[in-house]
């Protein structure tokens, strides 16, 4: 019979025969375990950045929401802005319109002042043969008469000094006279 030491020795060789595979099992349960737990690492860093892609999500849906109530208030806006254009172009049509009407009035004025104008020029016409029938003729006859007065003027001033030569003459030979009867007289 084996003694205690071989006994000892081969159920030790029987016992870590048998634990081989069960340490190979542990081993890869042990690999296993690692490999899970990196899984889980992995799993919570995923999750960790799903939760901040959810987050930036969020706050991009607060955004969009905040960019949507700015697009709304600025179409408001635009449409205030249409109808004020609007309404600008419409009282631009209604000045365009009087604008228009006052311009029939003044083509209508500037006819009128058209015809005024010929009639002007009729009368004109007419005063200027008329002038040349009887005013021109008239000067004419007012500038022979002129020129006759001037020539019997000249013929009176002739006469004139004539006869003032003949008085000085005479006045000179009665001074001389009554010089000479004083003289005489004396």
């Amino acid at each position: 019979m084996p003694d205690n030491k071989e006994l000892a020795d081969t159920i030790r060789t029987v016992i870590q025969e048998e634990l081989n595979p069960v340490r190979q099992e542990l081993h890869e349960l042990r690999t296993g375990q690692d490999e899970l737990r990196t899984g889980q690492h992995e799993l919570r860093s995923d999750m960790n950045e799903l939760r901040t892609d959810m987050n930036e999500l969020r706050t991009g849906q607060v955004e969009l929401r905040t960019d949507m109530n700015e697009l709304r208030t600025g179409q408001v806006e635009l449409r205030t802005d249409v109808d004020v254009l609007i309404t600008g172009q419409v009282e631009l049509r209604s000045g365009l319109d009087e604008l228009r009407i006052g311009q029939d009035v003044l083509t209508q004025d500037v006819g009128d002042l058209k015809l005024g104008q010929k009639m002007l020029e009729n009368k004109v016409d007419k005063l200027e043969v008329r002038m040349e029938n009887e005013v021109i003729e008239k000067i004419s006859v007012l500038f022979d008469g002129h020129n006759l007065r001037g020539e019997q003027i000249k013929d009176l001033k002739t006469h004139f000094d004539e006869r003032f030569d003949r008085i000085e003459t005479d006045t000179r030979y009665l001074v001389s006279r009554v010089s000479r009867l004083e003289n005489l007289a004396k």
